[in-house]
C-alpha cells in the first residue's frame, strides 16, 4: 500500500547544531550532545521550552545518551512527544520524517532530533555487530566479522553480478573516495584535511578485498542536532526555509542478523529502490530535479548502490556513473560534505544538517551553486528513508 502524507502543514528543518568534529575528543559524549542542541536552539531562534518533540534512533542513543538525560540536561519542559526509531543510520532519517509528519498533522510544533557518537575515543563500532548471537556463534569464528569485510563481499559480488573487473571495481570505488575527499577539503568541519588522488588510492593495500583503507568510513567523535518547526513556528523568516517535502522508509523480510550473510539481494537494496520511489512521488520531483545527494556511505559500496536506488543511473551502471566523477562541480554532487569518508562518521545525521546547509546556501567554499532541491538516503540494510528537502 502506498505510503499518504498529510500536507497541510509544512515541517521547516529551522534548527541544525554540530559539535566540533575530530577522531579524538577532549569532551565526553554527554558534551558534544548538549553542545549540538544548544547550537541547534540557537540557529532556530528557539528556547528549550518551545521544544514539545524529541527524537533519535532506536538502537545507539539509548544506551549512550537517552531521550531522558537529554532532555532533562537541555533544559526540554515542554515535551509531549518523545520517539525511538529503527538500527543505525535509518533510525535519525526515520526519526525526521515522523517528526514531520507530527508536523504537519499539527500535533507537534517543535520537535528536536540528535545523535552523537564517541567510537573514535572509546569502542569501535565492530562491536556494535556483537548484539546478534548467530554472528557470534556461526560466523566470527571462521572470520566472518566486521563491517569492512561484509561490505567486501557486497563489493566482489556486485562486480560478479554486473560483469565488472576488479580494477574497473576500484577505479569507480576509488573515485568515491577521491571525490569525498576533495568535497571534504572545502568543509572548515571534517576531520580529513589531506587531498587524496587516485593513484595514492589504488596503492594503498587491501583491508578487506577489494576494499581499500580509503573505502572506509572514520571513526569519529561528534554530534548534530536538528530542529522541526511547523512553517508558523519558524521564527527566521529572513532566510531560505528549508522544507520536508517527501519521504518514504521501506523495509525487506529479512533480519538485520542475516543482511550481509543469507541475502541474496543485497546488491540490489530493494528497500531503498522503495523508499526513494516514495520519497519522490511524495515530493512531486524527479531525479532530474535534484541539485545533489546525500547518501550513506560507511563504505564506498553504499552510496554506489543508493544512487542506483534512486534512479540516477541504471542497476549495474553505478562503476561507469562514479567514475566519470560526483565531487562538487559535477552534475549531481554527492555528500558534498565529504560524507562519512573524510567528514565525519555520526551514522549520517551529518548528511541531513549538510543538506541543510546546502539549501539555505550557507555552504560557503563547498556550496552547490543555486542548490534547490535535494535528496538524503540512510542507509543500506534491511529498512532505508529516504529524504527529499527543498528550499522555499
Amino acid at each position: 500500500m502506498a505510503q499518504t502524507v498529510n500536507t497541510s502543514k509544512q515541517a521547516v528543518i529551522s534548527g541544525t547544531g554540530e559539535s566540533r568534529f575530530s577522531r579524538r575528543s577532549d569532551a565526553p559524549l554527554a558534551r558534544l550532545q548538549l553542545d549540538a542542541i544548544n547550537a541547534a536552539l540557537t540557529d532556530a531562534g528557539l528556547e528549550p521550552g518551545d521544544i514539545d518533540g524529541v527524537f533519535t534512533d532506536g538502537s545507539v542513543m539509548p544506551v549512550s545518551f537517552p531521550i531522558d538525560v537529554a532532555q532533562t540536561n537541555a533544559g526540554l519542559h515542554g515535551v509531549r512527544r518523545v520517539g525511538q526509531f529503527a538500527t543505525g543510520g535509518t533510525g535519525t532519517a526515520l526519526a525526521v520524517m515522523e517528526a514531520a509528519k507530527a508536523i504537519r498533522q499539527g500535533d507537534l510544533h517543535a520537535a528536536l532530533i540528535y545523535f552523537g557518537v564517541d567510537w573514535g575515543s572509546s569502542q569501535p563500532p565492530y562491536s556494535f555487530h556483537d548484539r546478534y548471537r548467530a554472528k557470534v556463534l556461526y560466523e566470527q569464528p571462521y572470520g566472518y566479522y566486521g563491517q569492512a569485510l561484509y561490505f567486501a563481499t557486497i563489493a566482489r559480488r556486485y562486480a560478479h553480478e554486473y560483469g565488472y573487473t576488479m580494477d574497473q571495481l576500484a577505479r569507480g570505488l576509488g573515485q568515491i573516495a577521491v571525490d569525498h575527499r576533495a568535497n571534504a577539503l572545502l568543509n572548515s568541519n571534517a576531520q580529513q584535511s589531506r587531498s587524496l588522488d587516485l593513484d595514492t588510492y589504488l596503492a594503498e593495500g587491501m583491508l578487506a578485498d577489494p576494499l581499500r583503507r580509503y573505502d572506509c568510513c572514520l571513526q569519529s567523535d561528534g554530534a548534530v542536532a536538528l530542529i522541526l518547526t511547523s512553517e508558523e513556528f519558524n521564527s527566521h523568516k529572513d532566510r531560505p526555509a528549508v522544507v520536508v517535502t517527501g519521504a518514504g522508509y521501506a523495509a525487506d523480510s529479512i533480519t538485520d542478523e542475516s543482511f550481509f550473510s543469507q541475502n541474496p539481494l543485497f546488491t540490489s537494496l530493494p528497500s531503498a529502490h522503495r523508499s526513494a520511489a516514495l520519497a519522490l512521488s511524495n515530493a512531486g520531483v524527479t531525479v532530474e530535479q535534484l541539485d545533489f545527494v546525500q547518501a550513506y556511505d560507511c563504505f564506498t559500496p553504499s552510496p554506489l548502490m543508493q544512487l542506483e536506488a534512486l534512479g540516477v543511473c541504471a542497476p549495474g551502471a553505478g562503476i561507469e556513473y562514479v567514475t566519470a566523477g560526483t565531487a562538487i562541480g559535477s552534475d549531481l554532487p554527492l555528500n558534498t560534505h565529504g560524507g562519512s569518508l573524510a567528514q565525519c562518521y555520526l551514522l549520517g545525521i551529518n548528511h541531513i544538517s549538510e543538506a541543510v546547509r546546502q539549501l539555505r546556501g550557507e555552504a560557503g567554499a563547498g556550496q552547490v551553486k543555486n542548490a534547490s532541491k535535494g535528496a538524503v538516503m540512510m542507509a543500506p540494510g534491511r529498512d532505508h528513508v529516504t529524504l527529499i528537502l527543498e528550499r522555499s
